[in-house]
């Protein structure tokens, strides 16, 4: 069922925003799976470079663009450790990366995590990371958390 109309406890729920842009709400504890593809697509893009050598290929360019590497002996620092956040970390760690976990609060460690730290301590660990996993909120507190300034730092 499409998620404009499906509403309430359980669902979707999209709110249309200027420029035809959508912002989730709700999320249903069913398409977390389908978060974590997502997740996990976007991460072994940046892993394997894919979208570089999407990009030379279209200007007919074959050559080697560097290392890639594999999620196995990565480090995956995941911001925002719900369910959804989570699923991400375990299965990276299912696959062999170090797991970093960024919470708000000083909660027990799940099993799936290396190391899990605060807010505060996310400037000395994006350094860190081969892959950022964002699964954090849309709030005031979480809105401007990260800028090109800070993840190139």
């Amino acid at each position: 069922m499409a998620a404009d109309q499906q509403r309430g406890r359980g669902a979707l729920s999209e709110t249309r925003r200027a420029g035809g842009k959508y912002r989730a709400h709700q999320c249903h504890r069913r398409l977390w799976a389908g978060n974590f593809r997502t997740y996990a697509g976007h991460a072994f893009e940046i892993i394997k470079k894919l979208e570089l050598y999407r990009d030379a290929q279209k200007q007919g360019s074959w050559n080697s663009l560097g290392r890639v590497t594999s999620v196995y002996g990565s480090t995956v620092l995941v911001l925002g450790m719900g369910d959804i956040g989570g699923e991400f970390g375990m299965r990276c760690k299912a696959l062999g990366a170090r797991v970093l976990g960024v919470r708000r609060k000083n909660t027990e460690k799940p099993e799936y995590a290396d190391e899990v730290y605060l807010t505060e301590d996310l400037d000395r660990l994006l350094p860190q990371a081969d892959v950022v996993a964002v699964t954090l909120p849309g709030t005031e507190a979480t809105r401007g958390m990260l800028s090109r300034e800070r993840i190139s730092g």
